[in-house]
């Protein structure tokens, strides 16, 4: 039998170093210490690497609690590891090795080694050593199992260093009371439980220790084995049906086929034949049709050539009567331009006599205008240099008033950038100073007017602005009340009723010397659907105040805190672990179906936490009620079933002849803590928006003081350019007039000049006008002469072309008629031609759709198939052939579609038919093999159970007899007819007392009896080592010496390790291991009493 040699712990709860703990493997070994020191970290650590699955025994709230979390001066660990090594002492001796630590020394934090841990056996040199994943050195007869666990949730299992699962781990230990129901490690709380536990879990520790665990683990796994043989059964029988329906199917298809295929054959046959003799046939008709239309094609060439010398008679005809028009055109319209031209001369001859006389008039004219333009001259010359020293003094004036409208415009330039105004500054010109004063004027202007308006828009942005600051303000003051007027409530309990706030703020209050403890109530663990959940609250608003205790001695407690308080009356849910009740579960078989039920209104509940969905079946309203669609239907539902509750959508509840419904005053707690959860994400979201507001409404404020300062400064300087262009606007008004003056007396200058010039140029360019003019009278007149003999030259030509113009049209005439005769007969000759061209394409078409044919449907051309049909049809044969074709044709149509792979797919499914056949056989004689191997695990589980039972329940009594000093005690079975599915009942009754329940024993006596029974089931099959974690707290020191001598009885079987603050049991162990914890980090420090005491002898 395996013992436990060593256990190495790295980073498990309050082990944050590596701790080793050695055990020589056999005797007693004590672990003790203060309380808190983590001396039940070492039970945990050796249950959690045996595979233990449940955060809860593990005494956490999840498995990520087992890692070192870290302290105020050590960072957390990122894994915990756990290493367990177990030897076979009859392997050790076999190989005559030692333990490579001594059995009493003390483990070391990691980084540090013991001599004795350095020391090398004597037989080590010669050690075979094995390679694993975790490099560990394996003696023959050791196990080494290792469980890791990582923050992330990943968790690895080793088995001798290399990586197993979690079910290799179970299987090793199952059968050994150290499998998934160990009794071999008792933990705190582990010795009421098995009393207060259910009876099948009583039963299943009796397994384990019967060896039935291993076999009803394969018991499992067959039963998966013959469910899935069977599903695979049901496939392949419904593949079978539906092959089956598939086989008949393509067998009809077969026969379809073949005959299809008959039809065809005769048919194509038939077919070639026909199409052979209305090749030939379209062959000799083609030969014919050549033959006409080779003739027809000799008339009409000559037919064409006849009418094609008529026609270009014509047209030459035509040709010439066309020229004679054009001709007798163009000598029309040079008449009218010859006479056109002689207009002309007449008019040039008069105009130019009209010349010569008004330039005689003109010339004497210029000599009276010379004379005055002299005088003129003489009276503006001493006028103009007076002008021009005013001019001179106005433009000194208009410069000066430039620059000091320029310092104007540095001013306006510096608002326009604090107002942000997009205006053009215009440079100061002084040809046109004015108009630039004005323009900046009217920018200082536009400026002033841009600041008022952004005043104005800026202080209704203030005034718009200041009121919804003020509405925000009081709608976060209003908020934040509603939050911390909420949070009080349910801080307080305040919708719960006053006893249960009682209790609930009372918690730790001592009455008849027992501290009251409360896990909660039923509302702080319960979630509402959200579709019923108000309906839900106000229906179970009883229910949900229930208070949530562990045990009936704290409902006791709390029942005592009330009456001494008179504080009214409360109701506690105690034990919402335990068995389903045998007897609701038949009435939740007999649930009431039917029309308009929603579902049991635990259906829409959900307990969360340390309740668990268990605790829906001891609240009787959410087992009993169910949620239907109307009052109608629940009323029909509760006269059917008067022992259930009918809750409808509407709220009103029906149960048998009573009926209640209504609304609740007040809120539930799930409605409170809605509401608060409203209202503070009502705050988080007024908060940003007010805090911006105010930062708002501040940088408003100053943008209005900054506009106010600007408008002053905008409306001075406007002030300063009105004074600035009324000044030039003068000084302009002047200068023009002197400018206007000076340029009046210039002009008179310039213009007498000029004046003379022109005249001068005039009078010359008059006389040589009238030398011209005489000459062009003279041509005029000799060119009027010549137009007139030109004119009846023209009218000549004209007469002659119109009578040649005549006599060509009356010849046209004559041949027109002609022509219409010829194209008459050329018609009738083509349209003969047509009919033959017609008919050709008609033959030649029905030659392409027989060779097309040919072709598409046999391949062949026509002169391979002349070659290859030799036979030919007559007349009175050939339209039998074609009644024929068209009668096997309608038949292939009337088969319908035709699978021609029907034959080969036929083959394929009947021999898959015979294969599936096979497969179902086959599968038939797994699932009876299957059957009979589970009827053969049965009837081992059944015997081995009762002889274990029969063993155990002997031992029970006799070690109940020894540690009371006396009574009774048995066990019994449930139910006899099946001993593999019954449970196990405790009957005891303790020296001088009465036969009762074992529930209604001592504390102390209750650990007497989980004791006896535990080492009743030790002395039938002992496991390799037992922990036992302060086991003996509630014994008195008489019972803590009857048990120290069981155990001593036991220890040479049996390796225990005793968990204790008693100094008695301290006393049996020969080692002692001590817990101590420095800054919440757990150490060991271990001592060994024999060779303390052999020390000063030596």
């Amino acid at each position: 039998m395996l013992r436990l040699r060593k256990v190495e712990m790295f980073g498990f709860k309050s082990f944050a170093d590596r701790t080793r703990i050695v055990f020589n493997g056999s005797g007693i070994a004590a672990v003790v210490g203060p309380n808190g020191c983590g001396k039940s970290n070492i039970s945990d650590s050796i249950l959690w690497v045996l595979g233990e699955q449940s955060a809860k025994t593990l005494r956490s709230s999840r498995m990520a609690d087992c890692i070192f979390n870290g302290t105020a001066t050590r960072p957390p660990t990122n894994l915990a590891e756990v290493t367990l090594t177990l030897v076979d002492p009859e392997a050790e001796k076999a190989t005559g090795e030692t333990p490579r630590l001594d059995s009493g020394q003390a483990p070391v934090p990691q980084g540090q080694e013991t001599a004795a841990s350095e020391a090398s056996p004597a037989g080590e040199a010669g050690e075979k050593k094995k390679k694993n994943r975790l490099n560990l050195r394996l003696h023959p007869g050791e196990v080494v199992v290792t469980r890791r666990l990582y923050r992330d949730a990943t968790s690895e299992y080793y088995l001798n260093g290399e990586l197993c699962r979690l079910r290799d781990i179970q299987e090793l230990f199952m059968g050994t009371g150290l499998g998934p129901e160990s009794y071999a490690i008792i933990e705190q709380g582990r010795v009421g439980q098995i009393l207060s536990s259910r009876p099948g879990d009583r039963r299943a520790i009796l397994e384990e220790a019967a060896g039935v665990s291993k076999y009803k683990n394969k018991r499992r796994l067959a039963e998966a084995k013959l469910q899935s043989a069977q599903q695979n059964l049901l496939r392949v029988n419904d593949i079978l049906e539906e092959i089956s329906k598939q086989l008949n199917s393509l067998k009809r298809q077969a026969s379809r086929a073949r005959r299809y295929q008959e039809l065809k054959a005769e048919g194509t046959e038939l077919r070639r034949r026909l199409l052979a003799t209305q090749l030939e046939q379209l062959q000799a008709a083609a030969a014919e049709l050549g033959q006409k239309l080779a003739a027809n094609a000799a008339a009409l060439n000559e037919a064409a050539a006849t009418l094609g010398a008529a026609e270009r008679e014509q047209t030459t005809g035509q040709a010439r009567q066309d020229e004679l028009e054009a001709a007798l055109r163009q000598e029309q319209n040079r008449a009218g331009l010859v006479l056109v031209e002689l207009e002309r001369a007449y008019a040039r001859v008069a105009d130019t006599r009209r010349q010569q006389q008004e330039a005689a008039a003109r010339l004497e004219s210029l000599a009276a205008q010379r004379q005055a333009l002299a005088a003129e001259a003489s009276n503006g010359t001493s006028g103009a240099d007076e002008n021009r020293e005013s001019v001179a003094r106005l433009e000194a004036e208009l410069a000066a008033a430039a620059r000091e409208l320029e310092a104007l415009a540095a001013e306006t330039r510096r608002l326009q950038q604090e107002l942000s105004v997009p205006l053009a500054q215009p440079a100061l010109d002084f040809p046109d100073a004015v108009a630039c004063a004005r323009a900046r004027r009217d920018a200082a202007q536009e400026i002033a007017a841009a600041a008022e308006k952004s005043l104005k828009r800026c202080e209704q942005e203030v005034e718009a602005h200041r009121q919804p600051v003020e509405e925000l303000r009081r709608t976060l003051a209003s908020t934040v009340a509603q939050e911390k007027a909420l949070a009080d409530l349910v801080a307080h309990r305040a919708v719960f009723a006053e006893p249960v706030q009682k209790l609930l703020v009372g918690q730790g209050t001592v009455s008849s010397g027992v501290e009251f403890r409360a896990v909660g109530v039923v509302a702080d663990f319960a979630e509402f659907d959200e579709k019923f959940a108000p309906l839900l609250e106000d229906y179970l608003h009883d229910e949900m105040e229930y208070v949530v205790v562990e045990t009936y001695d704290a409902a006791r407690t709390g029942v005592s805190l009330l009456r001494e308080q008179t504080a009214g009356r409360a109701t506690f849910l105690v034990d919402s672990f335990g068995r389903f009740p045998p007897k609701l579960v038949e009435e939740l078989e007999r649930a009431p179906q039917g029309q308009g039920v929603l579902g049991r209104v635990a259906d829409f509940v959900r307990l969360n936490g340390a309740l668990g969905s268990e605790a829906k079946r001891v609240l009787p309203k959410l087992g009993r009620t169910y949620l239907v669609e109307s009052t109608r239907a629940a009323e029909e539902l509760a006269r059917e079933h008067p022992s259930y509750f009918f809750l409808s959508t509407d709220g009103t509840c029906y149960h048998g002849r009573l009926v209640s419904g209504g609304t609740r005053n007040g809120h539930g707690s799930h409605s409170l803590r809605r509401e608060l959860e409203r209202a503070v994400r009502e705050r988080s979201a007024i908060e940003p928006a007010a805090r911006s507001a105010e930062t708002a409404g501040a940088e408003l404020e100053s943008r209005r003081r900054r506009l106010l300062q600007t408008l002053e400064a905008a409306r001075a300087s406007l002030l300063a350019h009105e004074k600035a262009v009324l000044q030039l606007e003068q000084q302009r008004d002047a200068l023009a007039l002197a400018q206007q003056e000076q340029s009046r007396l210039d002009e008179l200058t310039a213009r007498e000049a000029r004046a003379r010039q022109q005249l001068d140029a005039e009078a010359a360019g008059l006389r040589a006008a009238q030398a011209r003019l005489a000459e062009e009278l003279v041509a005029a007149e000799q060119e009027v002469a010549r137009r007139q003999q030109g004119k009846i030259e023209q009218e000549s030509r004209c007469r002659e072309l119109d009578a040649e113009r005549a006599a060509l049209r009356q010849r046209l005439i004559e041949g027109e008629a002609g022509l219409r005769e010829r194209r008459a007969g050329l018609d009738a000759v083509r349209e003969q031609r047509h009919q033959l061209e017609v008919e050709q394409a008609r033959q030649q078409a029905d030659r392409q759709h027989a060779e097309l044919a040919l072709q598409s449907e046999f391949g062949l051309t026509t002169e391979q198939l002349l070659a290859q049909v030799t036979e030919r049809l007559d007349a009175e044969a050939f339209p039998q052939a074609e009644a024929r074709y068209r009668e096997i044709k309608e038949r292939l149509d009337s088969i319908g579609p035709v699978n021609m792979m029907a034959l080969e797919e036929f083959q394929e499914c009947e021999q898959r038919y015979e294969f599936l056949t096979k497969q179902r056989e086959d599968l038939l004689a797994s699932i009876a093999d299957t059957t009979k191997t589970i009827e053969e695990i049965d009837t081992v589980c059944r015997a081995q159970f009762e002889q274990a039972f029969a063993a155990i329940n002997q031992n029970f009594a006799e070690t109940f007899k020894t540690l009371f000093g006396g009574g009774t005690a048995t066990l019994r079975l449930s139910e006899i007819e099946d001993s593999t599915e019954i449970g196990i009942d405790l009957i005891c009754q303790p020296p001088g007392k009465r036969l009762q329940n074992v529930l209604l024993l001592s504390g102390g006596e209750k650990a007497l009896t989980a004791l006896a029974l535990l080492i009743a089931i030790f002395r039938y099959q002992p496991s390799p080592f037992c922990i036992l974690d302060e086991v003996d707290a509630p014994l008195d020191d008489s019972n803590v010496g009857r048990f120290t001598r069981l155990v001593e009885e036991m220890a040479p079987q049996t390796q225990f390790i005793l968990i204790t603050h008693n100094k008695k049991t301290m006393e049996v162990a020969p080692v002692l291991y001590g817990v101590t914890m420095q800054s919440a980090v757990s150490q060991i420090v271990s001592v060994r009493f024999d060779e303390a005491a052999d020390t000063p002898a030596a």
